[in-house]
């Protein structure tokens, strides 16, 4: 009898830790597929007292899972009678007839021939980290779509590898594929003589925004164009990375020659013109010079 109360006391305890867990802890028992035992906390997770919990078959339990994820259930219910622990990610329907997201930790006591008798589920509610993870998918989602629609390109580098090319990137690379840029080093797009500028703007680039500069670039192809570029230290993939923002300036350039070629054909005319015009006066004077010459002469003659 003194054994049997402390054991009864020693269950009592059990209880009490379990049911003052935040984790809803739950047994179920193999054989029979009831659930024996669900801790308090359940209430506060899904709304429904233990006894409904206990109350209900194996198929109602099941039918709170969301759709989606049932065959992610039943998998991990799988794995845990097969080697004794798994985990699962799912969603359950809450009383109030919301989805919440849990995390479910399986674990499988056997009798001494291997059969499974019990299956226990530590349960955590992860909604909240869930709602996190899903917003900074959207963000991600969200940033790339920007980057994708933007005319200038982005290139995303780490450790001189580049890691991220957008839309506009492959277009002025003259890129059939993203794969020919990505995991390619960066040098391979910038003429040798700028290597050393471009792990210095790198460096600068973890302390602030650098300031727009005019780079040669090379592409795919081997044909080269002039790009004003910027670059800032950003994160990716959860990890600090160079963002390099490209504009194309070739027809700026262009332009620029162009004018400065309309410029100097502008200065070699005015110099001829110089030229031509001191030749001119000359011929002037020259011409001035032989009418005195033949004035003078015609004054000889009628003397």
């Amino acid at each position: 009898k003194l054994t049997e109360k402390t054991l009864l006391e020693s269950e009592a305890q059990l209880r009490s830790i379990l049911d003052n867990s935040r984790d809803v802890i739950i047994r179920i028992n193999l054989r029979t597929r009831k659930y024996e035992f669900v801790s308090s906390s359940v209430t506060d997770l899904i709304g429904y007292q233990p006894e409904e919990i206990m109350s209900m078959d194996e198929v109602t339990i099941l039918k709170l899972v969301h759709p989606d994820d049932l065959s992610t259930v039943k998998e991990a219910q799988k794995i845990a009678e097969e080697t004794g622990k798994a985990e699962a990610e799912y969603r359950l329907l809450t009383k109030d007839g919301d989805y919440v997201w849990i995390s479910n930790l399986m674990s499988v006591e056997k009798d001494s021939t291997g059969r499974p008798l019990y299956r226990f589920n530590n349960i955590r509610n992860i909604n909240h980290e869930k709602k996190a993870e899903n917003a900074l998918k959207e963000s991600k989602l969200r940033y790339k779509t920007l980057v994708d629609t933007l005319s200038d390109a982005i290139l995303v580098q780490r450790n001189y590898k580049i890691k991220y090319a957008n839309t506009a990137a492959l277009k002025l690379f003259h890129g059939r594929s993203k794969d020919e840029l990505l995991g390619e080093s960066i040098f391979k797009l910038i003429p040798e003589e700028m290597h050393e500028i471009t792990k210095k703007r790198i460096k600068q680039a973890a302390v602030r925004q650098t300031p727009p500069i005019e780079y040669e670039f090379i592409r795919l192809d081997g044909s080269t164009f002039y790009g004003e570029i910027t670059s800032k230290n950003i994160l990716y993939q959860n990890k600090t990375a160079t963002q390099i923002v490209i504009r194309d300036i070739s027809r700026q350039k262009r332009a620029e020659e162009h004018q400065h070629m309309l410029l100097d054909k502008q200065l070699e005319l005015t110099e001829k013109l110089k030229i031509s015009n001191k030749s001119m006066k000359h011929i002037q004077e020259e011409l001035r010079e032989t009418i005195k010459k033949l004035e003078n002469s015609n004054k000889e003659l009628e003397q």
